[in-house]
């Protein structure tokens, strides 16, 4: 087996108007994609704005839970970053107001 040679995400290009893309990844079933997208919508949970975002995204949030679900045994590395994605989320209170409402 080839040693796993890590990427690094520049994350002064990551922006919220690319989520489509990043969610994208989670199609591929290269599971470095996997966790490459999960580290970027992770490090876009850490701004209250891009929350609201992700919240209001049409997809998001089942497709993240989609890929946790499907491919949790898949990589530590991707499942840690998309609890960490549920878990910015349990922290946001607007979140649980949407919970209520919907």
């Amino acid at each position: 087996m080839p040693p796993r040679v890590k990427q690094s995400i520049d994350y002064s290009k990551v922006n919220i108007e690319l989520l489509d893309d990043y969610l994208e990844k989670f199609y591929e079933d290269n599971t470095q994609s996997k966790v490459e997208a999960g580290k970027t919508i992770l490090y876009l949970c850490f701004s209250n704005q891009n929350m609201e975002f992700l919240l209001q995204h049409e997809t998001a949030l089942g497709t993240i839970s989609r890929t946790l679900r499907d491919d949790f045994k898949k990589s530590l590395e991707m499942t840690l970053y998309l609890l960490n994605v549920f878990q910015a989320y349990s922290n946001y209170t607007d979140f649980h107001d949407y919970l209520i409402t919907n």
